[in-house]
């Protein structure tokens, strides 16, 4: 695990929680389902018109959109800092 603090005052988190909290905020698993599957039926959403779904090979697609934008975005190309010791977690430079 590594661990962070969003602000000096702030208790340290796992980097991991917090990014899942970015994307979730204050909203459970329950809901973020609830809530895909409302997207799923918008019609915008229909898998005939997204072009991404035609990728047959599932690992290549998520190594090439997903793990990249992960690593370059939210790992901030392995460099965001953080430490293994909740004690030493380092503050974010970033505005949440």
């Amino acid at each position: 695990m590594i661990f962070v603090r969003v602000e000096e005052a702030g208790k340290p988190i796992n980097l991991h929680f917090l990014l899942d909290g970015c994307i979730l905020g204050g909203h459970n698993t329950h809901t973020a389902r609830n809530m895909a599957i409302r997207l799923l039926a918008r019609p915008e959403f229909a898998r005939e018109k997204l072009a991404e779904l035609n990728q047959p090979d599932f690992e290549r697609w998520v190594n090439a959109e997903s793990f990249l934008l992960a690593k370059e975005v939210a790992y901030q190309d392995g460099k965001i800092p953080g430490s293994p010791d909740r004690d030493l977690a380092p503050i974010l430079g970033i505005r949440l």
